[in-house]
């Protein structure tokens, strides 16, 4: 479950009027170049399909 607070602390959105919130985290493909790792994305959703916000996250090594 999130923090709706949190949530908007993080992305300077507020999902606090939606029933629901999914968290959907991906490799985007064709970022990768050479020795370049590939960009990882982590997408938050409202129930209605909206997505609030998308962020580039660190890898772990």
């Amino acid at each position: 479950m999130a923090c709706p607070g949190g949530l908007a602390d993080l992305t300077g959105a507020d999902p606090s009027d939606s029933e629901s919130l999914a968290v959907d985290g991906k490799a985007a493909r064709g970022s990768r170049h050479g020795i370049s790792p590939a960009a990882h994305l982590l997408a938050a959703m409202i129930g209605d399909g909206q997505t609030v916000t998308q962020l580039r996250v660190p890898q772990n090594k």
